[in-house]
């Protein structure tokens, strides 16, 4: 963690044995959760630094001996819950204490999902009624999978490229989102 006025280096965590792909800070800014290469999402104590806990999606998944954990955030309906996000046909929903609640499935085995989100929708009048229904999650076919939060059924499949997309964000309090892709390209899609 760098300070944006010093620019100085102000907290270093560290425990991952591979590469950290994606880092996201808490609802309660006090922990942030790392997803990383060596398969495992850890949730840090930005007070102290240390390693709170660890969660191994691979045990969740027991077929999976290894996976590449791409993404990971917590639920904006259920912050005890994870999307965690894998070089998988499948991501997981977890619990915050490694549990599996439920698989998000892709339609086939050859796709794998290479970043996920959830919806931050808000509806006609501007409230966030629809705030966290959906999770979504990009595979390396170019098509974009929305999925129900509350059991992880898919909605919809939707094409939105024609190569490999690498990640995507969806844009804060709107219905739209971002992919990135190894064109150089940034897209923005209605959700």
């Amino acid at each position: 963690m760098h300070g944006l006025r010093s620019g100085k280096t102000l907290k270093v965590l560290r425990g991952h044995s591979s590469y950290v792909n994606h880092v996201t800070f808490t609802a309660d800014q006090q922990h942030v959760l790392s997803a990383s290469s060596d398969g495992s999402v850890k949730l840090w104590d930005l007070a102290t630094s240390s390693c709170v806990r660890t969660l191994q999606p691979a045990r969740a998944a027991a077929s999976f001996a290894e996976i590449q954990v791409v993404s990971a955030e917590r639920l904006v309906q259920n912050p005890e819950w994870l999307l965690v996000v894998a070089r998988l046909d499948r991501a997981f929903v977890m619990t915050m204490q490694g549990g599996l609640v439920f698989t998000l499935h892709a339609e086939s085995e050859k796709v794998q999902f290479v970043a996920g989100c959830q919806s931050p929708h808000v509806g006609e009048s501007g409230r966030s009624e629809r705030q966290g229904k959906y999770l979504y999650c990009v595979g390396d076919d170019g098509n974009r999978y929305c999925f129900s939060s509350g059991d992880g059924e898919l909605v919809e499949k939707r094409p939105i490229a024609d190569h490999e997309l690498l990640g995507m964000v969806h844009y804060p309090n709107s219905n739209a989102m971002l992919v990135y892709s190894q064109k150089g390209e940034i897209a923005s899609w209605r959700t």
